[in-house]
């Protein structure tokens, strides 16, 4: 009964851990994707506005939150 606690903690700890590495890296992605955001605005703020695929306020992408 003891080593059944101790293997199903140590499972939902891996688990844990694992999610814990998707997360990090869907995070680096989403700071990169905002990046390229970021980028092309400053590139092309009138192609980046009038288009109509961006609805938002150029502070709020800074701080990831943004809709496209």
């Amino acid at each position: 009964m003891k080593n059944d606690i101790i293997f199903m903690r140590t499972i939902n700890t891996n688990k844990l851990y694992d999610l814990g590495q998707q997360l990090a890296k869907i995070d680096l992605e989403a700071k990169r994707l905002r990046m390229e955001i970021l980028d092309f605005i400053a590139q092309h703020p009138q192609d980046a506005m009038s288009m109509g695929a961006l609805r938002v306020n150029y502070s709020r992408i800074k701080k990831g939150e943004f809709y496209i």
